[in-house]
This record gives structure tokens, sequence and C-alpha cells, in this order.
């Protein structure tokens, strides 16, 4: 087979990441034959052992297809959509098992395992697999993101999400300081969240480093 007709069959497949059995499939030839056809071809470049990407493929995309299932979530899924102004240099996956650290197209991707309980509200998005804007808010208030971007894509997301969604993943978590994170931003964008209360944690939970006062509804310490 030529470099040419195996590039189509990919994109006829809709493989931009692969593994090294899925071109065995297609060549149909020995792993190691196919394993040297693979290196000689300029725009397959090799991403960890047994799995390559075509160049040019969207370093999102080949964050999110590394592991699976796994999705992007925290800042780079606020970024991902338009509700945060800076772009982060590290691309964060969900999966639901532990993977070493990568460097995709000059990203650097890190990989956080979830249990399954937690494992949920993500979508493909033309072969991204990412957070729902509702999860990755959560996720982000559950791992204690800068307060400061979750805040800033709320109030930029605000007409588009789903607040009844937010507070049905927010008790699906069974994470009581992210709900003391969550219902303290919701009533700072005049959302009403007091059906939460009853969910929250007992103790304090900082927003920041820096954070110095102290609210006592929501329980948490904030910046001023």
């Amino acid at each position: 087979m030529k470099a040419n007709d195996f590039i189509r069959m990919l994109n006829n497949n809709n493989l931009k990441v692969f593994t090294l059995n899925d071109a065995v499939k297609i060549i149909r030839k020995p792993s190691n034959y196919v394993s040297l056809f693979l290196s000689k071809i300029d725009s397959i470049k090799h991403l960890e052992r047994g799995k390559y990407y075509v160049d040019g493929t969207d370093p999102v995309e080949i964050a999110s297809n590394v592991v699976h299932p796994s999705y992007i979530s925290l800042e780079y899924a606020l970024a991902y959509y338009r509700s945060i102004t800076q772009i982060p240099v590290e691309i964060s996956v969900m999966s639901l098992r532990q993977h070493k650290k990568l460097k995709i197209e000059g990203f650097n991707v890190r990989f956080i395992k979830l249990s399954r309980s937690r494992f949920f509200g993500y979508r493909n998005d033309n072969g991204i697999f990412i957070a729902d804007p509702e999860k990755a808010i959560i996720d982000c208030l559950a791992f204690n993101i800068d307060f400061f971007y979750v805040s800033e894509s709320f109030g930029n997301m605000k007409n588009e999400l789903n607040v009844s969604k937010l507070k049905q993943y927010a008790k699906a978590m069974n994470d009581k300081a992210m709900i003391n994170r969550l219902g303290f931003l919701l009533e700072r964008n005049s959302v009403d969240a007091d059906d939460l209360l009853k969910y929250r944690s007992k103790v304090y939970v900082p927003l920041s480093k820096n954070a110095n006062v102290r609210d006592k509804k929501w329980r948490v310490i904030y910046a001023d």
C-alpha cells in the first residue's frame, strides 16, 4: 500500500488519532512491517508507544483520544468555549485511569483520574471529547481552579448555561466543598441557589490562596 492510499483510508475512517493495531487492520501486514511503514510517512507523527496521529490534527483532539474514555475539562475547556480570555498552555484530560504526562504540539497534557461516579457530562464535538460547559465549571470548582477564571467563565456564559443541569451535576459529584463554591458563585451572579444549602460543607472552604473574607451563608473564604 502506498502512503497516499493509507492516508486516504485513515480519512475515510475518520482516524486522525490511531493505534498500531488500527493501521495493521488497514494495511493487512504484520505489526513490525506496519511500524516501519508508518515511520517513513512524513505526515504521520508518533504520539507514544503504539499510537500515532496525522500531522495538522488539533492538539485538543489528539489529547482527548489518547485514553478511552476521556474528555477535556478544567481551564482548557473554559477556553474552548471562549468564556475566558486567557489560553492555557496545559490541557487537562479527565480519564478513568492513570496516564503519564505528554507533550503534544507544544502543549503540556496532564491526565486526571476520576472515579466512575464522577465521569460524566461530556460530549463528542467532531472528534474532540470535551466537557459540557456546565461540567467544565463543576470540574473547576471541584478541583478548586482559580476562582477568577470560573467566575469570568460563568459571567460570559450565563445566558447559555443550564442552571438546573449545573445543580444536578454538582449533587452527582458528591462533593460538599464544591457545593459551597457553586452556591457562592451562583448568588454572586444573582442566581438563586438556596436549594443547595442543605448539601454544603460544614467547614469553611477557601476560594484562593490569598482569601481573607468569610461568607457565612456559603461558608467560603474569598479575596476582598
